[in-house]
């Protein structure tokens, strides 16, 4: 399968099954911007809500997340279009 064109969604879970509260995580993607655009309109949404609790500096994509439970989880979602 070939990525003709068109918007590429990233998600990520994370799920928190330690017996503590994971707190002040970080969730980093170092994006290959010869290849890849993000998408700012589409931004960083985290269980389905945009968030401005990031940044983006030489292709590498940090979002801070916020205080993960145990027992529960959270989704980080974010858009790359090509190049």
């Amino acid at each position: 399968t070939y990525w003709v064109d068109g918007a590429l969604l990233y998600t990520v879970v994370i799920e928190n099954s330690s017996g503590e509260t994971y707190s002040k995580g970080v969730l980093a993607d170092q994006l290959d911007t010869t290849n890849v655009m993000f998408d700012g309109d589409y931004a960083v949404q985290i269980n389905g809500q945009k968030t401005s609790d990031y940044t983006l500096t030489e292709g590498l994509l940090s979002v801070n997340l916020p205080d993960v439970s145990d027992g529960s989880s959270l989704t980080v979602t974010f858009q790359v279009t090509q190049a």
